[in-house]
């Protein structure tokens, strides 16, 4: 693997890695106003300067739903720890292709189920669309960039 191409790649598994687990652990995947947060982790609310974390239960999704929020998390949360390994075997001028291969399959899982999350949401008045999402489509589309980078490098 040229030189270019390994400093791309482990900047795009680094990428990956980030949005994954930002999009997950800071939640935000839709806004009710300023001070009501939803993400696949809960939700985060903030009154009067008081801020608390609760579940998804009061948004009254389907039992589907919140299970896919489950997976979104912890598929995150996993793809992210893949390519980081990714990132150091590249790094490490290892060919990588087992850590591809893993990062592969776990942001693919990440990535269904969250699909599963936003297309299953329920309808929730006055909110707006937050940052989880535009860091997981990121994290996505980085992912899977350096997992194909490295799996259709030369050996």
């Amino acid at each position: 693997m040229s030189l270019a191409r390994r400093l791309l790649t482990i900047v795009l598994a680094l990428v990956g890695a980030a949005g994954f687990a930002i999009s997950v652990e800071g939640g935000r995947w839709w806004n009710l106003g300023s001070e009501i947060h939803v993400g696949p982790a809960g939700t985060q609310r903030c009154f009067g300067g008081e801020c608390g974390m609760g579940d998804l239960a009061w948004v009254r999704g389907s039992g589907l739903w919140e299970r896919c929020s489950s997976g979104v998390y912890v598929g995150g949360l996993i793809a992210g720890l893949a390519l980081l390994a990714l990132a150091g075997a590249i790094a490490a001028r290892r060919p990588g292709r087992l850590a591809a291969a893993v990062a592969g399959v776990a942001s693919a899982s990440a990535i269904a189920t969250g699909a599963g999350f936003y297309a299953l949401a329920p309808t929730i008045p006055e909110a707006s669309v937050g940052r989880g999402v535009v860091l997981f489509a990121i994290g996505a589309v980085a992912a899977l960039v350096a997992v194909g980078a490295t799996l259709t490098a030369k050996r």
